[in-house]
C-alpha cells in the first residue's frame, strides 16, 4: 500500500509542477531565479520543466493503473533522489542556495528516503515481463 501511495504523490507533484509550468513557467520558476531571455527560452522551460514532468506523471499514473508501482516507485525515487542529491552537492559547491532550495531539498531528500520503504512494499515484478502482473 505504501508504495501505491509514494507513485501516487509523485504522480500529483510531477503533474502539477509540469502543467504549471506549462502554463506560466516564468511565474513558477521565477522563485528558484529560473528566467529565459527570450522566446526560445520559454520554449525550453515549458519542455524541459512541463513536458518532461507531465510525461512523468503520465508514466506513474500508467503504473498506478496497471497495478505496476514497483517500476513506479524506482522511476520517481530514482528521478527525484537525483534532483536531491545534485541540489545539495551543488547547493555546498555556490554557496548560499535562493530561498525556495532548502524547502526542495527537504522535499526531494525525503522521497530519497522513502523510495526504498516503498519499493520494499512492492510487489516482486514478474519474470515473464519483468514488470508487475502477467506476460
Amino acid at each position: 500500500m505504501f508504495d501505491r501511495i509514494y507513485v501516487a504523490a509523485s504522480a500529483l507533484i510531477y503533474g502539477g509542477i509540469g502543467v504549471a509550468c506549462l502554463v506560466a513557467p516564468e511565474a513558477l520558476l521565477a522563485p528558484v531565479h529560473v528566467r529565459p531571455d527570450d522566446a526560445v527560452g520559454v520554449v525550453e522551460l515549458r519542455a524541459m520543466y512541463g513536458g518532461l514532468e507531465v510525461g512523468m506523471a503520465v508514466f506513474l499514473l500508467w503504473c498506478l493503473r496497471t497495478g505496476q508501482t514497483r517500476p513506479g516507485v524506482v522511476a520517481a525515487w530514482a528521478s527525484i533522489g537525483a534532483l536531491g542529491l545534485v541540489r545539495g552537492v551543488a547547493w555546498v559547491m555556490a554557496g548560499a542556495p535562493p530561498s525556495l532550495h532548502p524547502w526542495l531539498l527537504l522535499a526531494e531528500g525525503t522521497a530519497l528516503v522513502l523510495g526504498p520503504l516503498a519499493y520494499r512494499s512492492s510487489a516482486a515484478p514478474s519474470v515473464a515481463t519483468g514488470f508487475g502482473g502477467g506476460a
